[in-house]
C-alpha cells in the first residue's frame, strides 16, 4: 500500500484528520467561510473523494 492510499485510508477513518484541518483552516479563513463550509460533513466528503482522484490520476502518471 502505498503512502497516499494510507493517507487517503486515513482521511475516512481517522476523525483527528478532519479536527485538525479544520483548526488549520480557522487561521486563514474568514470565520464564516469556515462555518458555511469547511465544518460541514460534505466538504470532508468532497476532499476525501478529490484526494483519491488525484491518487488515481498520480498512480496513473507513474506507470
Amino acid at each position: 500500500m502505498t503512502l497516499l492510499t494510507e493517507r487517503k485510508a486515513a482521511l475516512q477513518t481517522q476523525p483527528a484528520m478532519r479536527e485538525d484541518f479544520i483548526k488549520e483552516m480557522r487561521r486563514f479563513l474568514p470565520a464564516a467561510t469556515v462555518r458555511d463550509t469547511i465544518v460541514k460533513e460534505a466538504y470532508w466528503s468532497y476532499l476525501a473523494d478529490l484526494v483519491e482522484d488525484l491518487r488515481k490520476k498520480a498512480m496513473a502518471a507513474l506507470k
